[in-house]
């Protein structure tokens, strides 16, 4: 999970200084409600398997 995150990261990062398609507040709370998302929803499963 750490890969993908990291290009997600990576990528929204670039968005905001590079592009200014975002802000640094837009990128923050899409990293934090991922993040949030994959420790509540997806981790959880893939524990049990």
């Amino acid at each position: 999970m750490v890969v993908p995150y990291g290009g997600l990261a990576k990528s929204a990062s670039r968005q905001w200084l590079d592009a200014g398609t975002l802000t640094r507040p837009q990128v923050r709370d899409l990293l934090v409600h991922t993040m949030s998302t994959i420790v509540r929803d997806v981790l959880p499963p893939i524990e049990q398997s």
